[in-house]
């Protein structure tokens, strides 16, 4: 599950001041010179009444995308109204305890497609006061990834959770269950590595300890060979890298050289998904490292995560890796020239890409005549290990 604009309209008091004219009777003049305080006390009334008036107000255009009866009717609608606003956050917000289970549904997905405003902190304050189970989980299967810990916060949601016949309620029960170790959780995992839904397979899988993933070994490999969907494939994929267990990784190597060799670009969005999605784990990185120090015909890919890591999404870069981009280019093409024949492999040039970054803040990509190359790429790693005590 994956986030996606009439400003609010809002009931104004519209207030009128009435001037006192001269044909007024004298007996009603000193009421004109009531003191100012009475007056003011007036003012505030009124722009008290507006207050309460206004934040009850509604908002029609998201008003349809809330009050929505199928997936359909509410994407309709969201495409009609546009992106959420940061000035909608909180009545999107406030939809999630309506009384209306449609309605707080529909508002726990939308309040997912926006990091505008508060959404985030609004979508943590709706995470933890929910009733809902399936709020819940459309809620913590956006944070899951990026926030783990998040996974226990609510056991009483995890259990309400694997009593849900939604497929998608269920797939987040089993992976929060997994990453807090709720009681149960592995004897359920096995169960439902049998599910019709490949969401909660995958889920279940994340559940299996390394004892599991070795007596299932067949089991899983015909599994991730067999799945063609590709947020189903991605996560299915991670989940037996997460299971820390070598067997597990070959499994995962050995289905995505499979899929480079048959042109299925479902490999391509899987490393995709690493390299500009996946929020920092030392298990995928350890995966990474498995690949670029193998021989496996996926390790290009593994060269390019690394790279985009530093130069797409801004992380640090590696010691570790930096030293295998110096051996790799030194055993290329040692040539400056951006013309350079024989051209070096993708290993070298995601590793040319990565130092070029590290040297200039420079975007590769957009500057291919800059990018430092060959000798003048190893000086530069070189120098930066001296100087980051590598």
């Amino acid at each position: 599950m994956q986030r996606q604009p009439a400003t609010y309209v809002r009931a104004r008091l519209q207030m009128k001041t009435y001037r006192s004219v001269s044909r007024l009777e004298p007996s009603v003049g000193r009421l004109r010179r009531a003191p100012a305080s009475i007056s003011k006390m007036a003012l505030a009334l009124v722009m008290l009444i507006g207050a309460v008036l206004g934040c009850g107000s509604s908002n029609p255009g998201l008003d349809r995308i809330l009050d929505a009866r199928d997936k359909h009717a509410a994407s309709e609608a969201l495409r009609d109204h546009g992106s959420v606003k940061a000035e909608e956050v909180q009545y999107i917000y406030e939809a999630t305890s309506s009384s209306s289970e449609n309605r707080r549904r529909n508002a726990a997905h939308l309040l997912i497609t926006t990091v505008k405003g508060n959404a985030v902190e609004l979508q943590h304050k709706a995470l933890l006061e929910t009733r809902d189970v399936v709020v819940w989980a459309i809620l913590l299967d956006d944070l899951l990834e990026k926030e783990p810990e998040l996974a226990g916060k609510r056991p009483e949601m995890i259990k309400a959770a694997l009593d849900q016949k939604d497929s998608d309620t269920l797939a987040v029960g089993l992976r929060a269950g997994a990453l807090s170790n709720y009681p149960g959780v592995r004897e359920l995992a096995r169960k439902y590595l049998d599910h019709a839904d490949g969401k909660v397979r995958a889920a279940a899988v994340s559940g299996l300890l390394p004892d599991d993933v070795r007596e299932l070994l067949p089991r899983l490999t015909d599994m991730i060979g067999k799945e063609q969907d590709e947020d189903t494939f991605i996560l299915l994929a991670k989940s037996l890298i997460r299971t820390n267990d070598p067997n597990a990784t070959e499994v995962v190597i050995k289905a995505i050289e499979h899929l480079k060799e048959t042109r299925d670009t479902l490999y391509l969005h899987f490393f995709n998904d690493l390299a500009l999605f996946t929020p920092p784990d030392p298990v995928i990185t350890k995966f990474m490292f498995t690949l670029v120090r193998g021989k496996s015909t996926i390790r290009d890919e593994g060269f390019s995560v690394f790279s985009r890591w530093v130069w797409s999404v801004k992380r640090d870069p590696d010691p570790a890796f930096v030293r295998i981009c110096i051996e790799e280019i030194n055993q290329g093409n040692l040539s400056t020239d951006p013309r350079r024949r024989p051209e070096a492999k993708s290993e070298q040039n995601a590793c040319e890409e990565m130092l070029s970054f590290m040297n200039d803040g420079k975007n590769p990509i957009g500057d291919f005549e800059g990018r430092v190359r060959g000798k003048d790429a190893v000086a530069f790693a070189e120098k930066w290990l001296k100087e980051h005590g590598g």
